[in-house]
């Protein structure tokens, strides 16, 4: 599975924001409904999913942001945004070429959201809850300190919400054909 920056599903050059889940699933409708299934689905990436991409193979918390002050040059949050999205691709992308995993927005995965779920369940690629009141949402956001832009930091938010600091990244599914 590849993901998809949200500048080429925005068709835009500021970040996705203000996108309800819904949102979200409608925009990924109607992209693979344009791409056809010979090249692959859109879809969210599962919190797991996002993560492994945030981190780019690294194994430390937050992927190559091993301090704060690195996220000056990384991402954007409340100490650099002055209040607002940024267009994707301003900061430096990480180790495997995706822009703007810490910081900018918060985005949007496929997994219901469970406070304790990690606690409970150790296992390879988890997909989450079955079902719950509010959806995971990861990167944080302009208007987030630097700890809520670690790799690890997760949030929640229900589904028809909106916010300028809530987006979306998409991933993409190919058949190997």
């Amino acid at each position: 599975m590849a993901l998809a920056e949200a500048d080429e599903v925005a068709e835009a050059d500021l970040a996705a924001d203000q996108f309800a889940d819904g949102d979200a699933n409608d925009r990924q409708r109607r992209a693979n409904a344009k791409a056809g299934e010979q090249q692959g689905k859109f879809v969210l990436p599962t919190e797991a999913q996002w993560e492994f991409a945030c981190r780019a193979g690294a194994t430390t918390e937050s992927g190559r942001l091993t301090y704060a002050a690195q996220l000056k040059d990384d991402g954007w949050y409340d100490a650099n945004s002055g209040g607002r999205t940024h267009p994707v691709g301003e900061k430096k992308p990480n180790a495997w070429g995706f822009y703007d995993m810490h910081g900018n927005v918060w985005e949007w995965c496929a997994d219901w959201y469970g406070a304790r779920y990690y606690a409970l369940n150790v296992r390879d690629d988890p997909t989450g809850p079955a079902e719950g009141a509010s959806r995971v949402v990861r990167g944080g956001g302009w208007n987030d300190n630097a700890w809520a832009c670690r790799s690890t930091a997760r949030g929640d938010r229900e589904p028809g919400l909106r916010l300028n600091e809530l987006g979306l990244r998409v991933a993409r599914t190919f058949t190997g054909k």
